[in-house]
């Protein structure tokens, strides 16, 4: 199965942005201390939740941005690229 290029790019920004904000919110609760919620499983949740969002926000960009087209598909492959960012960056907080 061959993906469009503007696919790629959502998966490939729904990757760093997970990557980037799962990690934060890891280093975070692991620096205050405890909490009665593991911090990964909180690390993973948002940065998978900021990637749809993400996703979302650009689709209603695209709306407002004629020849731009909306796509359904960039949100999931937007939020799909969270979900393995965020993987990434929970591992990576833990080194």
């Amino acid at each position: 199965m061959k993906i469009a290029p503007d696919k790629k790019k959502h998966l490939a920004v729904g990757l760093l942005i997970g990557l980037v904000v799962a990690f934060v919110v890891v280093k975070v609760i692991l620096y205050l201390g405890s909490t009665t919620v593991p911090a990964t499983v909180v690390g993973l949740g948002a940065g998978v939740f900021v990637a749809r969002l993400a996703g979302i926000l650009k689709e209603k960009w695209d709306a407002k941005h004629p020849p731009h087209v909306v796509d359904g598909a960039d949100i999931t492959y937007t939020m799909y690229g969270g979900m393995a960012g965020s993987i990434l960056g929970v591992l990576i907080a833990q080194i």
